[in-house]
This record gives C-alpha cells, sequence and structure tokens, in this order.
C-alpha cells in the first residue's frame, strides 16, 4: 500500500511539472501567427508574454475591428471635408462668370464639390450608424470570453536590425484558438477612437441633462 502510495504521488508531480501555464499556452499559440509575419523568422525570440482575462465588448475582436473601421471611415470622411471646402473655395473664385473660361472653371468646382459631397453624405450615414451600434454593444453587460495575451519579442527586420516589438491576441476560453489579432499600432487607434466616441457620448449626455 505504502509503495502504491509513493507510485501515485510521483505520477501526480509528473503531471503537474508537464501541465503548462496560461502563459506557456498562450506563446505555443500565437508563436505561428507572429512567425508568418516576421522577415527573419529564425531571429525570433520570446521576451515576455501576459495573459489576462478578456471580455465583451471591448476586448470583443468584432468589436475592435467595428472601431478600427470608424477611425478609418472617420479619417476619410475628413479628407472629404477637406476636398469639398477646396472646392468651394475655388467655386467663390469663378462665381461671378466674365466669360465662357470663368463659367466653365466655376462649373468644374462646382460639380467637384457636389461629387465630394455625396460622397460625404453617404460616408456620414455608414459611420452614424456604426456609432449607433458600438454604443449599443457597450451598453450590454461585459461577458468574459476568453483571454487577452500580450506578447514581446525580439526579432530581425529586412535590414538584419534587431528590434523589440510585441503583438495583442484574443484567444478563447481554453486557449486553443486565435480569435482575434492586432498590432500595437491598431491598439493604440482603437484606444484613442474609442475614447473620442466615450467623450461625444458623454457630451451628448451633458447637454441634453442641461
Amino acid at each position: 500500500m505504502k509503495k502504491t502510495f509513493i507510485f501515485l504521488s510521483i505520477v501526480a508531480l509528473a503531471l503537474v511539472s508537464c501541465a503548462k501555464s496560461p502563459e506557456e499556452k498562450a506563446e505555443a499559440l500565437i508563436k505561428d501567427s507572429i512567425l508568418k509575419s516576421l522577415y527573419l523568422p529564425d531571429t525570433y525570440e520570446a521576451v515576455e508574454t501576459k495573459v489576462d482575462s478578456a471580455y465583451s465588448p471591448y476586448q470583443d475582436p468584432s468589436f475592435v475591428a467595428l472601431i478600427l473601421d470608424l477611425a478609418e471611415k472617420t479619417e476619410e470622411y475628413d479628407d472629404l471635408y477637406k476636398d469639398m471646402k477646396l472646392a468651394q473655395s475655388r467655386m467663390a473664385i469663378w462665381s461671378y462668370p466674365n466669360g465662357a473660361f470663368s463659367k466653365d472653371q466655376y462649373n468644374n468646382y462646382k460639380e467637384e464639390y457636389d461629387n465630394y459631397a455625396q460622397k460625404a453624405e453617404t460616408l456620414m450615414d455608414k459611420i452614424q450608424n456604426e456609432v449607433q451600434t458600438a454604443r449599443e454593444a457597450m451598453s450590454k453587460q461585459p461577458e468574459f470570453i476568453g483571454y487577452s495575451v500580450i506578447h514581446t519579442y525580439r526579432a530581425q527586420n529586412n535590414a538584419g536590425a534587431t528590434l523589440i516589438d510585441y503583438v495583442h491576441f484574443i484567444v478563447d476560453k481554453d486557449i486553443e484558438n486565435i480569435l482575434g489579432g492586432f498590432t500595437n499600432e491598431q491598439v493604440q487607434t482603437y484606444n484613442n477612437y474609442l475614447q473620442e466616441i466615450i467623450d461625444a457620448g458623454n457630451r451628448q449626455n451633458n447637454g441634453l441633462s442641461q
């Protein structure tokens, strides 16, 4: 009986020692994805992996993608608005036609303005719809969806210089599947634009309450 107990204890210790930590499981899961993005995969070296619980909506990959799309659309709208203002200022220059050439110039810039204005209006409708979708998601009760993984690594770029970078992944509850992956730049864009939506909502609520 004593020998059996000792044997079972040894087996239990062996199983515990073989079990991977969440950080080790996450690192093994995301490694292939990282290697595919590197110029020199053989130079890859893990530095640190941090694992934390992830909750919807803020860490849901579909929500992150929505906010990133909103940021892109907003930047596109800003460019269209600048083009509109430029066309409008050029219209003003030729607003008092003095001959056929002046009239043609005015009409050309008027056509440009109308084209930009139509595109801007269509784009703004899409932006407003997506903002509403985002706010509806933010109003729901948070739900555990898996884990947020921040992985820091070093590797050489195409010039042979060794750089340190980090990437963000969302993995499932069992740390067996990647739900989404985002670069550091994307995360910064997400955080900045999400804060803009929150601030705009707060301003709107304050205005309604006054």
